[in-house]
């Protein structure tokens, strides 16, 4: 499912820059696989449920666009530490 929900995204964003934006498209992808992945082994003791769709995953990507756009300014790349963490998690959260 990594390869499938990655590969689901238009060659045009992911090699948008700045080159930390297709790293974080990634890094949900990789958050959707393992949560996916997780519903297989409810029965064997992973308590908790989590819904993460791909309608919840192509949000998650249109607000990391946001917040890269914003913090790059045009730049080819950007420091992890100026992104704004704590909102995206916010946002991300709802």
């Amino acid at each position: 499912s990594l390869v499938r929900i990655f590969s689901s995204l238009s060659k045009v964003n992911v090699n948008k820059p700045p080159a930390e934006r297709s790293r974080l498209y990634f890094l949900l992808a990789w958050l959707h696989s393992i949560i996916l992945e997780r519903l297989r082994y409810t029965p064997v003791g992973w308590t908790k449920t989590f819904e993460f769709s791909e309608a919840d995953y192509r949000c998650a990507v249109n607000i990391v666009d946001e917040w890269v756009d914003r913090v790059a300014q045009e730049r080819l790349n950007v420091k992890p530490e100026d992104l704004p963490w704590g909102a995206i998690q916010t946002s991300l959260r709802t």
